[in-house]
């Protein structure tokens, strides 16, 4: 019985730990996007703005689009909490 709670409780922990260094996905861009738009004079400078981000986020996107199962879960759950 203790080594049942050994093979589930180590996972876990683990995960955990990964989880809680996990980076925040997009934080980078989300700045970006708001540094630029600080800049913008113009209406048309900050839909370039907004325009760089959608790319941005579309590259982010792709590539947790491409990253294994248990990863998308570990970055999620590191996003939530």
């Amino acid at each position: 019985m203790k080594k049942l709670w050994l093979l589930i409780l180590c996972p876990s922990v683990l995960l955990t730990a990964l989880a809680a260094h996990a980076e925040v996905p997009g934080k980078a861009i989300d700045q970006k996007i708001e540094a630029c738009s600080k800049k913008a004079v113009s209406t048309l400078d900050s839909e370039a703005c907004l325009q760089q981000g959608y790319t941005d986020w579309d590259k982010e996107l792709n590539e947790w689009k491409g990253l294994p199962l248990i990863m998308r879960l570990i970055n999620s759950c590191a996003i939530m909490g």
